[in-house]
């Protein structure tokens, strides 16, 4: 009977411990015209490793893609949507993800957007937002999907069953 409870107890912290990556998701929405190098959206995360995927409106976003010209101050050969986002941390560079295309369309732009991913050792603030300038005349901007990245499947059965050998060897004692 103890030993039942035991074994129990054992699984469920260890089914609770592989749902703890997937609950960490934030959904981040870089406004092109507001969210520069000096106001950025800031996330405050845990230790871990974390990916980031640009997401649309119709994943939850609030948009597609951006657009650096809207405001018509540069030649129409420059018009066009960009896929561009920036992110920096006291514990990493910043670094700009884009595949340096112009698109004729924010959802061609949006299908062609590059996901990331970073890790941090400790819990740190991370800045996101666009590099540009000027900012006035931009549309439009970049949504992204923030999430923790779970640890493997073979981490956790290692360490299901570890678990379970010292409960075993605590019940034999």
């Amino acid at each position: 009977m103890k030993r039942s409870k035991i074994i129990i107890g054992l699984i469920k912290i260890v089914i609770f411990a592989s749902c703890i990556g997937a609950a960490n998701a934030s959904i981040v929405n870089i406004d092109a015209e507001i969210n520069s190098t000096s106001n950025p959206i800031i996330l405050t995360l845990g230790p871990g490793t974390y990916s980031v995927a640009p997401i649309g409106v119709t994943d939850g976003g609030l948009f597609n893609a951006w657009n650096a010209w809207a405001g018509g101050c540069c030649p129409p050969s420059y018009a066009g949507w960009l896929n561009a986002y920036s992110l920096s941390s006291s514990e990493f560079s910043g670094y700009t993800v884009s595949d340096h295309t112009i698109y004729s369309s924010d959802l061609l732009a949006l299908a062609n957007a590059i996901s990331t991913t970073f890790t941090l050792s400790s819990t740190t603030d991370v800045n996101f937002y666009i590099v540009d300038n000027p900012y006035f005349d931009n549309l439009g901007g970049m949504s992204l999907n923030v999430s923790a990245v779970p640890l493997p499947a073979p981490i956790w059965l290692f360490i299901s069953g570890f678990i379970i050998i010292i409960g075993f060897n605590r019940v034999r004692n």
